[in-house]
C-alpha cells in the first residue's frame, strides 16, 4: 500500500489517537494527510483534576462504588476501587481496551503544536452516569466543560511558505 495520500481538507475521526498505541504517529499521519490550510479536530482524554489528584481522592472511590457507583457491562463495574489513573482511563473504554493514556492540556498541545496551528481547545464529556445518583442538567453541564474527561482542539496545518 502507497503511503502517498490525497490531501485532505478536513479530517474528522471518531476513534481518539489514545485508542492507538503510539498517539504521537497518529497525529504525525493526520498531519501527513492534511492539505496545508486544512482544518482536523482532534480528540484525547483530559486528565482533568480528578484524575490528577486521584491518588490523594481515591478514598472517595470506595464510598460512591459501595452506593452503585461505576459504569456498567464491559468490567467497568469496579472503576472507582481502582487507583492508577491510567487503569481508569482504560477501563473506561471497557476492560479489553489494551491501553489508557490521558493528556493534560499543556501536554496535548505541545503534542499537536509540532505539526499544526492549534486554534481551539475544550473539554466535554463529564460521564455522569456513572454516578450512583442523578445530578442537575445546569450541574452536569457546568461539570462537562469544566471536568470534562476529553479534551478536544481544533487544528490547522501550516500554509508552506
Amino acid at each position: 500500500m502507497s503511503r502517498t495520500a490525497l490531501p485532505a481538507l478536513l479530517i474528522y475521526g471518531s476513534c481518539p489517537p489514545t485508542a492507538l498505541t503510539d498517539t504521537e504517529a497518529a497525529v504525525a499521519e493526520i498531519a501527513r494527510v492534511l492539505k496545508p490550510g486544512g482544518t482536523a479536530s482532534v480528540s484525547v482524554y483530559y486528565r482533568n483534576p480528578i484524575l490528577r489528584l486521584w491518588p490523594y481522592l481515591r478514598w472517595i472511590g470506595w464510598p460512591l462504588a459501595k452506593f452503585g457507583a461505576g459504569l456498567k457491562g464491559r468490567g467497568r463495574e469496579g472503576i472507582f476501587l481502582e487507583g492508577n489513573v491510567d487503569e481508569i482511563v482504560r477501563l473506561y473504554d471497557g476492560a479489553d481496551n489494551p491501553i489508557g493514556k490521558s493528556y493534560t492540556r499543556d501536554q496535548f498541545v505541545a503534542m499537536l503544536g509540532r505539526h499544526f496551528e492549534v486554534r481551539e481547545t475544550y473539554l466535554h464529556f463529564f460521564p455522569a452516569r456513572a454516578l450512583p445518583f442523578r445530578i442537575p442538567a445546569k450541574l452536569h453541564r457546568w461539570l462537562d466543560r469544566h471536568l470534562g474527561f476529553m479534551i478536544y482542539a481544533t487544528v490547522r496545518k501550516p500554509c508552506a511558505v
